[in-house]
């Protein structure tokens, strides 16, 4: 798993921990047991955990996210913050009620909009009515988006406190430049300010259908035939139409590296990141299976040359998703071992990884990086937490849940000329960015007057 994966993963069980324990529910010790999938009449999925835990835990997950959104940045993450005050508006709305002051929490993605409910497994009629009535019947007023602006801007303001969160936004920018996403920036809340009520109904009405909603249900003993009959009795049938996503036009300087260099006064030491755009598990299965194999073997190799041997880098970090819903990313992080080496150090790891890709992976060396990618692979793991995240995000994205279930063994079942082929193919191009950031002084206003060199080359 990379590290940005082990701390989105962190990041959620800690999220997790602390709405379970408010409400009395405790999942942090509870093993995964299995699932199941149900196709209902209706087109909603439903899909069935079965964990140790005694207490439930009810997912409504949306296959949109910020992919989807067009001539509006950040609709979609709008949407999921007053989607997700409507449900608690309802859970609160009466005091008797079964699920008064209850938290429900949303995710916004790239691919996805997940809202969660975490209680007691007697709750789970009162929430599935109120899932479905916002979800049939969502409407909201201008105070409604006016609050949830307020919680938006406060966390866009303290995500550009720190110089390396400014540098990600322009990475995100120019990496949905190549592969034909756009994103949410934290730097972009005055576009979000523009998204009107008709905006938001607009893309409820276009994305949140029954096709591509699937509801997961977590927890002990589940009563299958009762979730069931919740979601048919308050998930209306509904026209099945889902409109085309439309493509962004390709820009002019599609295929070429753009190289972002920023000045940070609250770091010590540089670092140069390389970012390619990599196939997805949604679009090209064997392609990624393959280059995620390749880039475990990629790890040790470069390690072992630029580190251990050349010893021109203190260190190297590898940050990737196949996940993505049309395309991924795969990013080599390094630091150099002498400041005013970076351009020599840039020369040298794109040198060797196209070295790698061209002489390509032996059996050896593909029997162990596939041994070393499989000890981290989810559905070895027994931990209810971890396959409740792995599962809920990919689900929610529009993958096949047949397809999750497999996973692990879909990683042995590689053709070592296909890896070798995919990985000359992706990395005989140069990188669609390359970030570099070192220490200089920003000014007193680092966010808004430092300036981010933007260069396109190749």
């Amino acid at each position: 798993m990379s590290k940005m994966s082990v701390f989105k993963f962190v990041a959620s069980v800690v999220f997790f921990s602390f709405f379970l324990m408010k409400n009395e529910v405790c999942f942090g010790e509870d093993e995964y047991i299995g699932s199941s999938i149900q196709k209902l009449e209706s087109g909603v999925s439903v899909v069935f955990i079965d964990t140790t835990s005694s207490g439930i835990l009810v997912m409504l997950c949306i296959a949109a996210g910020s992919s989807n959104d067009f001539g509006k940045r950040g609709v979609a993450d709008l949407l999921t913050k007053v989607f997700s005050k409507k449900l608690r508006d309802c859970a609160n709305a009466n005091v008797t009620s079964p699920i008064y002051g209850s938290e429900i929490n949303s995710y916004a993605g790239c691919d996805q909009s997940i809202y969660y409910f975490y209680g007691k497994s007697e709750q789970l009629e009162n929430v599935m009515e109120i899932f479905g009535d916002v979800y049939n019947n969502f409407h909201c007023d201008s105070t409604d988006i006016d609050s949830c602006l307020k919680i938006i801007q406060h966390h866009a303001m303290d995500e550009l406190r720190k110089d390396v969160d400014v540098l990600e936004d322009e990475v995100k920018k120019a990496m949905s430049w190549h592969s034909q996403r756009m994103f949410t920036f934290a730097g972009d809340f005055d576009d979000i300010k523009l998204i009107s009520l008709n905006d938001l109904k607009e893309f409820h009405g276009n994305h949140y259908k029954n096709a591509k909603t699937t509801i997961i249900v977590a927890g002990k003993n589940i009563k299958k035939d009762q979730v069931v009959g919740c979601i048919n009795k308050y998930f209306k049938k509904d026209d099945g139409g889902i409109p085309k996503t439309p493509k962004l036009q390709e820009p002019e300087h599609h295929g070429s590296t753009v190289k972002i260099v920023k000045n940070s006064d609250q770091i010590n030491a540089p670092i140069i990141k390389f970012y390619w755009v990599i196939p997805s598990y949604k679009n090209n299965k064997n392609k990624a299976r393959a280059l995620e194999i390749f880039i475990h073997h990629l790890d040790g190799v470069l390690q072992k040359s630029l580190v251990e041997e050349k010893k021109i880098a203190t260190s190297i970090s590898f940050c990737y998703s196949f996940w993505n819903y049309d395309s991924g990313d795969f990013c080599v992080a390094v630091i150099p071992k002498h400041a005013d080496q970076l351009g020599m150090l840039e020369t040298a790891v794109l040198a060797e990884i196209k070295y790698v890709a061209t002489n390509g992976m032996t059996k050896e060396d593909a029997a162990k990086a596939v041994k070393k990618l499989s000890s981290t692979a989810p559905q070895i793991k027994e931990d209810a937490f971890y396959m409740i995240d792995w599962l809920s995000k990919k689900i929610a994205a529009g993958y096949e849940f047949d397809f999750l279930q497999r996973y692990q063994r879909f990683l042995g079942e590689y053709n070592l000329g296909e890896i070798n082929d995919y990985a000359k193919e992706i990395f005989k191009n140069d990188p669609a960015v390359i970030a570099i950031m070192q220490p200089g002084k920003t000014g007193p206003d680092q966010n808004k007057k430092n300036k981010i060199i933007n260069m396109i080359v190749g």
